[in-house]
């Protein structure tokens, strides 16, 4: 864009970017702590001088070339077309490709208020520097997917998978659309998502989709957590709905969850993985303390599971292990 019109781009950068970004004007967002450094840049510029090409600190970036695809469900009453934004990493292709699942979105949330495109980069840097492309489809309703989005379920449900079952309909056609496509391997796709969508990826893998290589799941499950009250001692819903996924699965798991989750339970947490692997499924737990915030917000702190990831990711062959 800055070449097109003639502009000078001048990139600025934060050596550590915040871990929940904010637009508030004491975030980032609104220069904090390099308000001098660009007053300078900006005076020097009117004054005839040439403009910089960085300030701040501009740390080696992630490269990655950034696609926004649409895809087809079926219905009864005709196909509903999904939006999916796609991430390829710089290097050898066709690539290995995680389908990174959002979670539940709230009315206020701006991927349904101003229809803006679902990108969670918190996640998908931390694949894209191991060379893995990252999907992020946007389930019906949501950015500008078509139709509504599914708010109809209860704390507590008579099939412990039928969540996951629900936006699993809109995830699995994701999976036809990339496989087809050249830059992408067919036979080494990941199933991933935060909340919602990592207890659908857990379901989706226990299926055993052709292609998928394993599922990474930050605190997906399904809550018992009310407006008037914090999650049971022991929420038996979700630990039942991942000893159904374990009796299904034939591909190993990374669970990604951390203390003082306002939806689940220490105890709920680690009942569910031992459910998985008693009826029959590999996961290995990766349980955080307590981060300072709300702990179903694991996946914004990657430091607490980056080391994790990449282990799993060399185990099950989307990436090279290291030498």
């Amino acid at each position: 864009m800055a070449r097109s019109h003639g502009f000078a781009l001048v990139r600025l950068g934060y050596e550590k970017l915040e871990p929940a970004p904010s637009c508030g004007t004491d975030s980032q967002h609104a220069l904090r702590g390099v308000e001098a450094e660009f007053a300078r840049t900006v005076a020097a510029w009117l004054d005839g001088g040439a403009a910089p090409a960085e300030i701040g600190s501009t740390p080696a970036r992630t490269a990655w070339d950034e696609q926004v695809l649409h895809y087809q469900v079926a219905g009864i009453l005709g196909g509903t077309r999904l939006e999916m934004t796609l991430l390829l990493p710089e290097g050898r292709r066709p690539a290995p490709v995680v389908i990174c699942n959002h979670g539940d979105i709230e009315l206020d949330h701006p991927a349904l208020r101003h229809k803006r495109r679902i990108r969670d980069m918190s996640v998908a840097r931390e694949f894209l520097r191991l060379g893995v492309a990252v999907a992020m489809p946007a389930r019906r309703g949501v950015a500008f997917s078509e139709g509504t989005y599914p708010k109809s379920f209860r704390a507590v449900d008579a099939d412990a998978t039928y969540k996951a079952r629900v936006h699993a309909q809109d995830i699995l056609p994701a999976l036809d659309a990339l496989r087809g496509r050249p830059e992408i391997d067919a036979e080494r796709i990941l199933l991933a998502g935060h909340s919602a969508g990592g207890y659908s990826a857990s379901y989706l893998a226990s299926t055993g989709p052709k292609g998928v290589i394993g599922a990474v799941n930050f605190a997906g499950g399904r809550t018992d957590s009310t407006a008037a009250s914090g999650p049971g001692y022991l929420n038996k819903m979700m630990v039942d709905g991942f000893s159904e996924f374990g009796r299904g699965a034939k591909l190993p798991a990374l669970f990604v969850f951390a203390e003082g989750d306002s939806r689940y339970s220490v105890q709920t947490i680690r009942a569910s993985h031992e459910a998985f692997v008693a009826a029959g499924g590999q996961g290995q737990l990766v349980l955080a303390p307590p981060l300072g915030r709300d702990g179903h917000q694991v996946h914004l702190v990657p430091e607490h599971w980056r080391g994790a990831l990449k282990s799993y990711l060399s185990l099950v062959g989307a990436v090279h292990a290291s030498p």
